[in-house]
């Protein structure tokens, strides 16, 4: 294959905002034959204007590749627009920013100083996982400001690596991803064990100041601890068995607004959840538990923007979220599944008070195209989403539940009072889940079981 060539399926994972950059520039193609090898020059918009959906389909005849030259332009393009966007945003919110001390010194110490840091705080929730000395509560204090050190590190090594060449800046953060995900391993072992809930999430509380990164490790421990109790719910208790049977009469209804197409008699369970509702692999969750813990990670620059004393800025809430799948992606070596985490958090099934990119990219496909349908509401592989295939991923709907969960009833949050638990879920099933579908009510459901079983509750 020619080096100044690249295949439309890999522009497709690199950055979507490219394909419509294409459309405007009218490029063309270079369409290869898989088997004779034949090379034909096309234009992109009558391939797009005769199928809509082409450039997300894999044919076993054909292949399409765009000038890497041209990519490389519209790519640098799109980056410097926005980084002039954030650029613009971090002006506008500095004085109401008030960035930790411990972040403070973390960026003027050298990035191996960071990683032996790092391999410190790794040492430390080792060193206490089996040890009989330590008491409940000093573990419970420990997970905590390991977690909270681990995403100041990654935030860091981020904002410093945000301005380099992709390739440059992956191979900065590779030891700073690696560590992560073993601190994270270590972390999610001391959450498999019976420890006393109410001691831990008292510590978290206590320790809540309302700015994003205590967030960020409340919003971790209790997705982790959420997917755990989704699982026991599955293996050990039936959940799809007892889903399937009150299917027709508590949820068909509601799914339905969802994927209209579909004839409300034939929905079926296996039209929410692809594949049907299963287990979540003991792989997928550690992926998943990284990315609850760095989902906000394209807010810390603006940390304060939501607690200060300013009038609220949507364009600094809706801009957080591609930032952090931005930079995930593009700028670390950490899997594109936790890059998704990132970026789809506040999709809301595609609700006009949601964002991130899979909407916007969403709506561009439906421009024009009425056979344009997704058969599934929720699935496991993120590929789907690649293909339109289905309106959501499933980590992000059990994040967007926590995500909010704990927005509301953060004791510490300045700009309005936090609610109590009884009067947050009641709000939640209102507004995200009644009157908006936002988030998902058989998972939403499933959380409300889990807070009182579990006693996770604030």
């Amino acid at each position: 294959m020619d080096d100044n060539l690249i295949s439309l399926k890999k522009i497709r994972k690199l950055d979507e905002r490219i394909f419509p950059e294409l459309l405007k520039e009218k490029s063309f193609l270079t369409c290869i034959n898989d088997k004779s090898g034949i090379r034909k020059k096309i234009s992109i918009n009558a391939l797009y204007n005769n199928d809509k959906e082409f450039w997300l389909k894999d044919t076993r005849n054909w292949s399409y590749f765009v000038n890497s030259h041209q990519i490389t332009l519209i790519s640098k393009r799109i980056e410097e627009n926005d980084l002039e966007l954030e650029r613009r945003l971090t002006v506008e919110s500095y004085i109401e920013e008030k960035i930790s001390k411990e972040y403070d010194n973390l960026v003027k110490i050298k990035p191996e100083e960071r990683i032996s840091a790092l391999t410190g705080a790794l040492s430390r929730i080792n060193s206490v996982i089996n040890s009989r000395n330590v008491s409940v509560k000093e573990k419970n204090e420990i997970l905590v400001e390991v977690s909270s050190f681990s995403y100041l590190i990654n935030k860091v090594t981020l904002d410093e690596v945000v301005n380099l060449a992709n390739g440059e800046a992956r191979q900065a953060t590779v030891e700073v991803a690696r560590l992560t995900e073993k601190i994270i391993s270590s972390i999610t072992s001391i959450l498999d064990s019976d420890m006393s809930n109410d001691i831990f999430f008292y510590s978290l509380a206590e320790k809540s100041n309302g700015v994003t990164l205590r967030h960020m490790v409340r919003t971790f421990v209790l997705s982790y601890k959420f997917l755990l109790f989704f699982n026991r719910e599955m293996k050990d208790r039936g959940f799809a068995s007892h889903l399937r049977a009150k299917f027709e009469k508590n949820y068909r209804r509601w799914y339905s607004s969802l994927i209209p197409h579909i004839p409300m008699k034939d929905l079926t369970l296996e039209n929410v959840f692809k594949g049907g509702i299963r287990p979540i692999p003991a792989e997928e969750i550690k992926i998943y538990s990284t990315g609850f813990l760095l989902h906000d990670i394209g807010k810390q620059r603006y940390i304060d923007y939501y607690e200060g004393t300013d009038e609220f800025d949507s364009r600094k809430v809706e801009s957080h979220a591609k930032t952090g799948y931005r930079m995930i992606l593009q700028k670390t070596v950490y899997s594109e599944k936790i890059a998704a985490i990132a970026g789809y958090h506040h999709e809301y099934y595609g609700h006009e008070s949601g964002y991130g990119y899979y909407r916007e990219l969403c709506s561009l496909m439906k421009l024009g195209n009425k056979n344009f349908r997704q058969d599934s509401c929720i699935s496991y592989e993120l590929e789907d989403l690649h293909k339109f295939n289905s309106l959501s991923y499933l980590p992000v709907k059990f994040l967007e539940i926590v995500d909010v969960y704990d927005a509301i009833t953060d004791p510490g949050r300045s700009y309005k009072s936090h609610m109590e638990t009884f009067e947050a879920l009641k709000f939640m099933r209102e507004e995200f889940v009644l009157k908006n579908k936002k988030i998902d009510i058989i998972l939403f459901e499933l959380f409300v079981k889990f807070l009182n079983e579990t006693g996770l509750s604030k």
